[in-house]
């Protein structure tokens, strides 16, 4: 006859005989290491109870199924032998302490997993965060790309219009190096009629310069005299002319708060401008003559402004009569030239 766990053949020395379901099992089948069953009493063998008869017997509770399976090692339990007894209690108690430790065992387990799910759902919404910006900000670079791409291949086939009917007809070098030119200009404003030095030391004469740009700053906003990186006078010395000075702040962004600060004084308060490239200065002049020529064709109430940081011609507003601007349409002095 077979083992009735793995089917295989039994040997007399290696069986065992459940007492009450009467099927044989080979030790190792029962669960039981060799050396416990070599040890076994002949009574232990032919009391020996399966694990599924166990289950099913009267016999309830943990501690009872224990208790009887240290009885079948050890022998009869109703033994007066005092050395029966005292093994009973150890196996007991090391039963108890297997068991407490497993338990233990499977709670601190229970809470590792538990934390670690957590970690990794923390994990799976962070890359799920991470994948929609980068998501955003590839499909933000698209368009972008697309609209650089566009302005680029106008630009081109302006520079190379045979008819010149464009108003800027660049080619793709020519514009990447206007736009480069314009971003170096950014941080620089142009100020007007601020007088001359009357020092002939260069030192000297640069620390009047510098107390002059500070004290005309100061009108427009206290702070933005400290924001002076550096400056200079524009072009040769002329007696009769009293030359411009380009001063560079230490960021675009501060040359774009002083040209609004100024723009937003009535009256202007300083004579100022942008650092203009040579292209957008023809481009200006050019706007002037056409603003001229309009003007002088009876159209008197033009003026220029600055539209998304472009000058164009545009009509002035009722609240703007041709009266209160000077003869090309802007504020008179001090102003913030074009």
């Amino acid at each position: 006859m077979g083992c009735s766990k793995c089917k295989n053949p039994l040997l007399a020395e290696d069986e065992l005989s459940c007492v009450i379901c009467g099927r044989k099992f080979h030790f190792g089948c029962a669960g039981m290491y060799e050396r416990n069953y070599r040890r076994l009493i002949p009574s232990a063998k032919s009391s020996w109870k399966c694990n599924s008869c166990l289950n099913n017997s009267s016999i309830s509770g943990t501690n009872d199924n224990i208790s009887d399976s240290n009885d079948q090692l050890i022998g009869n339990p109703a033994s007066d032998d005092p050395s029966t007894a005292s093994l009973k209690c150890l196996l007991t108690q090391f039963s108890a302490e297997i068991r407490d430790q497993a338990q233990s065992n499977k709670d601190e387990l229970k809470g590792l997993i538990t934390s670690l799910g957590s970690k990794v759902d923390a994990c799976v919404a962070g890359l799920q965060s991470l994948t929609t910006r980068v998501d955003k900000i590839k499909n933000d670079f698209d368009t972008k790309y697309a609209a650089v791409n566009e302005r680029l291949n106008t630009l081109e086939s302006a520079g190379s219009d045979p008819s010149g009917s464009r108003e800027c007809p660049l080619n793709v070098e020519d514009s990447m190096a206007e736009i480069e030119e314009r971003r170096r200009r950014a941080s620089n404003v142009i100020l007007f009629d601020i007088p001359e030095s009357a020092t002939a030391d260069a030192v000297g004469a640069a620390g009047d310069d510098l107390r002059a740009i500070e004290e005309a700053l100061s009108k427009l906003k206290p702070e933005f005299s400290g924001l002076v990186d550096r400056f200079f006078r524009i072009g040769r010395v002329n007696q009769d002319k009293v030359r411009p000075l380009k001063v560079i702040f230490d960021s675009p962004s501060t040359a774009t708060k002083v040209l609004a600060t100024n723009r937003a004084t009535h009256p202007r308060l300083l004579s100022i401008s942008s650092d203009k490239t040579p292209t957008q200065q023809a481009y200006l002049t050019k706007l002037r003559n056409t603003l001229k020529s309009r003007m002088e064709a009876g159209e008197n109430n033009l003026t220029i402004r600055y539209v998304s940081g472009v000058p164009r011609i545009v009509t002035l507003s009722s609240n703007h009569l041709p009266s209160q601007q000077s003869k090309n349409g802007n504020p008179k002095q001090p102003q913030e030239r074009p």
